[in-house]
């Protein structure tokens, strides 16, 4: 690992998450394989950074996408004596069909969006505190008649504000928009940037701890040997009836027996400390107490019912909040590693069904 990366802060992510407003896009030309917009699908894929984008955003960009069609189509029409006469009028005609190009664009946007894991989020808004904004023209309202352009930035940054807030994660906001840009702060959770490119220059030393930690997990027991998480309490067990005798599950000891991680992203660095969110898949091994009640059958037939261990071997994904420390060596210290809220739902007719 780099000295200068991992002894440098400055030059890391500063957010799990980027939001790209619909400019940014259009001043990428929509170019989902061109240098900037897969390097960030690149971050995705090593589990640095995911995106964000609403669905104010993608409407936006399926607007700014048609006015490119538009603009290739009058620009291809000005040269449509020469493609003719070179063979390629097939090209004048394509561009024709509005709604097919718009087709195959949005399905290369989607295609990039899943390539970047990305979150898409509903409008979240209080109209009050909007129409506040707007009357007291606070950011991203500005002074003058051109306010209410402003509504849907207001909306979007609403949206991410709220979801941030309730996430407790962080985001870059990539915008051209001095507006947007003001609704952001030094301190976060929202960070602005007015380009890709410098979210891709921090990314070089997150890239070195990102893997390190990845290495540290999947080379060596660390986790499966430090991994603190009683799972005893993560069972929600369904009970019910069988056969008119009701039938009670109760978990009296569970841990987990195997993993795999599916995942790694890097959520917050502060100086040399770092929190992790770790995607895991888990096996747990459970002890359970299953008790069936006695139960009339017939006028003189009884089940005196029964009592019963047994151990149940679930799976579920999961995951888990880990911290790491960057020391002087550069090398990365693993220190704690627990189980966010899992949850472990099951019906006793599965764990019953195995008693038969």
């Amino acid at each position: 690992m780099d000295e200068e990366a991992t002894s440098s802060p400055s030059r890391r992510l500063k957010a799990p998450y980027a939001f790209l407003d619909a400019c940014a896009y259009r001043s990428l030309g929509f170019d989902w394989d061109g240098r900037w917009l897969a390097g960030i699908a690149d971050l995705a894929r090593r589990g640095l950074l995911k995106v964000v984008i609403t669905d104010v955003t993608k409407r936006e960009v399926d607007g700014l996408m048609r006015e490119a069609i538009a603009k290739a189509k009058a620009s291809v029409a000005q040269s449509a004596v020469v493609l003719r006469q070179t063979g390629m009028q097939e090209m004048v005609a394509k561009l024709d069909a509005e709604e097919a190009c718009l087709k195959a664009m949005r399905a290369a946007r989607d295609k990039w969006l899943r390539q970047c894991h990305a979150v898409t989020l509903k409008p979240e808004a209080d109209i009050t505190v909007l129409l506040d904004d707007y009357f007291n023209q606070k950011p991203p309202f500005g002074p003058g008649g051109a306010r209410k352009a402003e509504f849907p930035d207001a909306i979007i940054v609403a949206t991410l504000r709220a979801w941030t807030t309730k996430n407790k994660r962080s985001m870059y906001v990539v915008s051209g928009d001095k507006g947007i840009l003001e609704c952001c702060s030094l301190s976060g959770p929202l960070f602005s940037t007015s380009s890709v490119r410098e979210i891709l220059s921090h990314a070089a030393a997150s890239v070195a701890i990102h893997e390190a930690i990845w290495k540290e997990l999947t080379e060596t027991d660390w986790l499966a040997d430090n991994l603190d998480g009683d799972l005893t309490g993560a069972f929600e067990i369904r009970n019910g009836q069988r056969r008119g005798a009701t039938v009670s599950v109760a978990v009296e000891s569970a841990e987990a027996h195997d993993q795999e991680i599916q995942e790694l992203l890097i959520d917050e660095m502060q100086e040399n400390e770092v929190t992790c969110t770790v995607y895991l898949w888990v096996k747990v091994k459970a002890r359970v107490f299953v008790t069936q009640d006695p139960v009339q059958i017939g006028p003189d037939d009884w089940d005196r019912g029964w009592r019963d261990y047994q151990y149940i071997y679930p799976t579920f994904t999961t995951t888990v909040t880990l911290a790491a420390t960057v020391t002087n060596d550069n090398s990365v210290d693993l220190r704690s590693a627990f189980f966010d809220d899992a949850m472990i739902v099951l019906d006793f007719e599965d764990i019953v069904r195995d008693l038969d």
